[in-house]
Order: structure tokens, then C-alpha cells, then sequence
């Protein structure tokens, strides 16, 4: 059967990308790479003022409030031209064992985790596909496979956001459009830096690698998975974690966390689960 050719996709190194909760960590390095090899690249940070990195501009914004993506998307397309690739980043934590989490706590994260990415999807990708080109890569994590104790919220959201990625590939698939999730186990970060070193420790030793992963090793994954070499990769996600997934590692990290919650439910007379 007959198809009617798609129109040409934007030229490499000058694509238009949008990254969510790029501040710091995996989002900010994600921005460097992209702007490093010449994509024009809008960024969101919403409490952490971020560094200045050239090619990139910076939008402040919560991403959840009704109508700021909107705006930031708008101003960037009406500055640059139509997003091609967008790099759902934005996430919180908001720890605590299940049984003792408040519905505003699980949903919180929920709110920016998820209902943010969805957001993301849904503002970029009719004009991808109607322009038969573009990339959209969700920043999970290897929680969101495997689960991850006090942090259901957390698991749950990333979760979900497989399934969402799964979904919105198999509609525009057909566009030239993919979309794709990567799922970073331990990278050091600020906030892993900010568990103290014990704990940092504790977490690099359970990584078959023997370290912490680095946010530039995600950003090129990231960076592969926005360009033309991974056109037919869609709706898979990636984890990214020193083979972590293939040990007793993320097992031995997570009763490590129960125990720690256990104890500070203990010290704060919470009492036991019994």
C-alpha cells in the first residue's frame, strides 16, 4: 500500500529540545549534552536556580500549575520554532513507609512525577507527528521496576510512566516519532552526595560496577535516544545502573531502608507494624 512520503525531519544540531527539572543533576547535564552538539535547548526549574550553560535557556516554572507548560512551550516555540525533542525530567521525593504516608504526600509526587510527564506528552506530540519527527525520553528510575521501600509514592509514579511511554509510542510510532524511557539506577548526584558519605558509600558498594553511575554517562543515552541513530527504538525503557537490576544488589539497598525507616519509627515512638 501507497504512503504519502513523510516531510523531511529538522537537520541535526539544530533541533529544538525542551528539557523538564533542569536545574541540577541528570536534567542539567542532559541540557549540556544537547546544547554541546548544537540543539537549541528551553530548560524548566521550578525552586533551584540553575548555572548558566550556553545554549540553553532557562524558563522557571512549576510544570503542574494549570497553564505553565503551556507557556513556557509557547514562548519557546514562538522564539526557536516547534519542539522536536522534549526530555521529561521533573520529579520530587516525598519518602515515607506506606502505611504511614498522607494521600497529599503519595500524590504530590504524582502531581510532578507523572501527571507532569503526561502533560509534557501531550502538548508535544500531535505536532511532532503531524511534522513526521521528534523524541520524547521520560527519566525514570530502576524503582519503578523493581519497587523501592518509603518511597511508593516514587515507585508508583515511575511505574506508571512506563506504561504512559508504552502507550503514546504505539500511537505515533508510525509518525517517525519515538518515545522511550531510561531508568537510572545510583548516580551521583547532589542529592546522593547529601545522604552523607556512609550512605553514599553503602550505595555505591551495592553496584556491580563497583561505583556511582554520572549524570554525563545518562545524558548520553539520553542524547541517543533524542537523535536520528535511534529511529527505530520506541517504547522501551532502558535502565542505566552498573548492572545493579542483575544482582541482589537493589534487594540488599532496599532492607537496608526498611531497617533505617524501622528504626526511626522506633526512635520517634511510632511503634511497630505488629
Amino acid at each position: 500500500m501507497d504512503t504519502d512520503p513523510l516531510p523531511p525531519s529538522p537537520p541535526p544540531g539544530r533541533r529544538v529540545a525542551l528539557v523538564t527539572g533542569a536545574a541540577r543533576g541528570i536534567g542539567l547535564a542532559v541540557c549540556r549534552h544537547l546544547a554541546a552538539r548544537g540543539d537549541i535547548v528551553h530548560a524548566t526549574w521550578r525552586s533551584t536556580e540553575p548555572p548558566a550553560v550556553e545554549g540553553v535557556r532557562f524558563h522557571r516554572s512549576d510544570i503542574v500549575e494549570p497553564g505553565a507548560l503551556e507557556a513556557v512551550i509557547a514562548e519557546a516555540e514562538a522564539a526557536d520554532g516547534p519542539i522536536d525533542i522534549a526530555v521529561g525530567n521533573a520529579a520530587i521525593l516525598r519518602d515515607g513507609m506506606s502505611f504511614r504516608m498522607s494521600d497529599e504526600q503519595f500524590l504530590e509526587v504524582l502531581h510532578v512525577d507523572l501527571e507532569g510527564n503526561m502533560r509534557l506528552a501531550s502538548r508535544v506530540l500531535p505536532g511532532m507527528a503531524a511534522r513526521g519527527w521528534g523524541r520524547v525520553v521520560f527519566v525514570s528510575s530502576v524503582g519503578g521496576i523493581t519497587g523501592s521501600s518509603s518511597q511508593v509514592n516514587y515507585a508508583t509514579a515511575k511505574a506508571a510512566l512506563h506504561g504512559l511511554a508504552r502507550s503514546a509510542a504505539l500511537e505515533v510510532a508510525a509518525d517517525g516519532v519515538t518515545v522511550n524511557v531510561v531508568a537510572p539506577g545510583p548516580i551521583d548526584t547532589e542529592l546522593m552526595r547529601g545522604m552523607g558519605e556512609k550512605h553514599f558509600a553503602a550505595f555505591s558498594a551495592v553496584v556491580p560496577a563497583g561505583r556511582m553511575g554520572r549524570v554525563d554517562e545518562v545524558a548520553d543515552l539520553v542524547g541517543f535516544l533524542a537523535s536520528d541513530h535511534a529511529a527505530f527504538i520506541t517504547g522501551v525503557v532502558i535502565p542505566i545502573d552498573g548492572g545493579l537490576l542483575l544482582s541482589d544488589g537493589f534487594l540488599r539497598s532496599n532492607r537496608e531502608r526498611v531497617l533505617m525507616a524501622r528504626r526511626s519509627l522506633e526512635g520517634d515512638g511510632g511503634g511497630g507494624t505488629g
